[in-house]
């Protein structure tokens, strides 16, 4: 699932209404793998489609299409325009990071999910990479790294999937507690989740 910040509160107590309507609009942007892609990409930072095209290997065109349907679904905002070669290049970011549930993952097409999982190896990639160059990956002692492979049966995968979901809710509660302890100095931290089926043998 995609990474995303869970909100607070009064606000974040939707109705069954509200949620489906939002779940709904959300499955129509990411119902497309580039359009799962760019939204992915669009939560991290800011880029034009010009950018997004060169990352996935698509035309401008067609991932500029994509993007405006992003847009028009509300799910993005144009921040910056610049004048290239007599064109005007747009920059846009996402207006809210979504949180990918169980239940809207697996409504997704299977190109979808991963459209939105090759943008989110790309993204930790990146931090992965500018950490190493930065020489901040080993800095702390206490960071951690670790892998495991096992062999789960049915009941064992549904436990590992429910322990990831509950550290990622529970990073994700840090976070905003850390956010709301202002004055404080703060450590960009990445954290990377992951559990996925391996072939066999």
């Amino acid at each position: 699932m995609a990474e995303g910040k869970q909100r607070k509160g009064k606000q974040g107590r939707r109705s069954s209404r509200d949620r489906s309507e939002a779940d709904a609009v959300l499955l129509k942007a990411l119902s497309h793998p580039v359009r799962a892609r760019a939204l992915t990409a669009l939560n991290q930072r800011v880029a034009s489609p010009s950018e997004l095209a060169s990352e996935q290997g698509k035309a401008v065109g067609y991932v500029a299409y994509h993007v405006r349907v992003l847009h028009e679904l509300g799910m993005i905002e144009l921040v910056n325009t610049r004048q290239v070669r007599g064109a005007t290049e747009h920059f846009y970011r996402s207006t809210a990071r979504p949180y990918l549930d169980d239940e809207v993952w697996g409504k997704m097409s299977v190109d979808s999910r991963t459209g939105v999982s090759i943008a989110n190896i790309g993204v930790l990639s990146n931090a992965l990479r500018e950490a190493f160059e930065a020489a901040t990956f080993d800095s702390r002692p206490d960071r951690h790294l670790s892998n495991v492979s096992l062999d789960l049966d049915e009941q064992g995968w549904r436990e590992a999937m429910a322990l990831l979901n509950s550290c990622l809710k529970g990073l994700m509660q840090i976070g905003s507690e850390s956010e709301d302890r202002d004055g404080k100095p703060t450590i960009r931290a990445t954290f990377g989740l992951m559990g996925f089926e391996s072939p066999a043998g």
